[in-house]
């Protein structure tokens, strides 16, 4: 069976375009895009190259990621371990997804909370801002509008 599976790809699949892959899929990094992003451009990189061991994809993917999600992925990890839980590749993801949603549910209440006089950046910008309503007619329109 496996001489056969061999042969095979060796014939439809050349070495170099297996190491090829293979290479890319050491180098994929998080960079600047979110989680979900980052999870499936690495599974397209897994799914063009299958026959690799299943730890070092794990160690790749971690790598990959941000420090910050690195260190988290990290003491998940090793809460898991203290607990005698197996850590698997798959587990890894859901905790980062699960605990990616989680943010943005905290992100979006927090913004739905703050009201329209929260925003520094807003009340900087009506501080000492200049009437831009065109002058009434009249007295009004004569007075020097300069303070």
């Amino acid at each position: 069976m496996h001489a056969f599976r061999d042969a095979l790809r060796c014939t439809f699949f050349p070495r170099y375009a297996s190491e090829q892959a293979m290479e890319k899929l050491g180098k994929v990094e998080q960079g600047k895009l979110s989680i979900d992003c980052y999870i499936e451009k690495y599974r397209s990189f897994v799914d063009r190259n299958p026959m690799v061991d299943l730890e070092l994809l794990d160690n790749w993917f971690r790598a990959g990621l941000s420090s910050g999600e690195r260190q988290s992925v990290a003491g998940w990890a090793t809460g898991r371990e203290m607990r005698g839980e197996k850590v698997e590749f798959g587990g890894m993801i859901e905790y980062l997804r699960r605990r990616d949603r989680k943010n943005a549910t905290s992100i979006a209440l927090a913004e739905k909370e703050k009201g329209p006089g929260d925003d520094l950046d807003l009340e900087r910008l009506d501080i000492g801002a200049e009437d831009s309503r065109p002058p009434k007619s009249g007295l009004g329109a004569v007075t020097d509008r300069r303070q």
